[in-house]
């Protein structure tokens, strides 16, 4: 049921409240050891407080009853032997009975990219069996994890941004989901994104429409740890081929065919473009 309150309380009646939530915040501070700092709520509607307050309590009521344990152990300390021990047919089994696990106990694991069976059964068996998580604690509650929060793949990320960048170029919309907010040009100079945004529609603008676009993408490189420089982003480029089909205001049609290339930075586990070439592109 939703909870409504009066848009208004009766001064005796909105004193009882925030006497209330007084009285909260003092068991809070002695069963949980709260500190409210400079926070008092004197800011707030004392019916919006007393909602925070009361979440907050049942978060840690929560967290005591369902106390974090390790995933093996939630799973019942399962015993499964590490893919080399077993024959390609034992392991086809094994995964079954390890995903069958972990779908009764309401536990996914996803993959992003293509990896070998071995790979992911190991993972699952192993390496995430002693992570520490908080049990699902109702019917139809999935604890989620993807393999690559664990284990970053920088040439799958790369190749998707490149999809998205591709996707933005050719339809004519840049966006801070795949671009920095400012750009390096070919002369070693920066153009926000507004005016990137801007070349981008001047290159439209000399055609009528850009159709049948397409591009393939021939390497991708990341620096590694060692080569990554203190407090810096991680660098790395895509690169490889682009078609399109340009059709001029006249209505004639000409095939485009030329390389691109799209230099990146990590920030925070997401790549985006910092630089690109793309033939036919210019930045002056």
């Amino acid at each position: 049921m939703k909870n409504e309150f009066p848009q208004h309380f009766e001064d005796g009646a909105e004193e009882q409240l925030r006497l209330e939530n007084d009285l909260l915040k003092l068991k809070m501070q002695a069963e949980l050891g709260a500190r409210f700092g400079s926070f008092t709520g004197e800011d707030l509607p004392p019916e919006i407080e007393k909602q925070f307050l009361e979440q907050v309590m049942a978060f840690h009521k929560n967290l005591e009853e369902h106390p974090p344990i390790l995933l093996r152990e939630y799973l019942g300390n399962p015993d499964f032997a590490h893919s080399s021990a077993l024959s390609e047919e034992a392991l086809e089994t094994e995964w079954e009975r390890l995903c069958a696990l972990y779908h009764e106990k309401q536990l996914r694991v996803d993959f992003l990219a293509e990896y070998p069976l071995a790979l992911r059964y190991d993972f699952m068996a192993g390496e995430l069996m002693e992570e520490e998580i908080d049990p699902p604690v109702s019917e139809g509650q999935y604890l989620c994890f993807i393999y690559e929060e664990a284990h970053p793949n920088h040439d799958y990320d790369q190749k998707a941004r490149t999809g998205q960048f591709m996707k933005g170029f050719f339809s004519g919309t840049f966006s801070e989901e795949f671009l920095s907010p400012e750009l390096l040009t070919d002369h070693s100079t920066t153009v926000l994104l507004v005016q990137a945004q801007e070349l981008l529609e001047r290159f439209h603008g000399m055609f009528d429409s850009i159709k049948d676009w397409d591009y393939k993408v021939k390497g991708t490189s990341a620096q590694t740890d060692e080569e990554m420089g203190e407090d810096m982003p991680r660098l790395g480029f895509t690169e490889g081929l682009i078609r399109y089909v340009a059709v001029s205001h006249d209505g004639a049609e000409q095939e485009v065919v030329g390389p691109f290339k799209l230099y990146m930075e990590c920030v925070w586990g997401w790549w985006r473009v910092i630089h690109f070439y793309m033939h036919g592109f210019t930045w002056t």
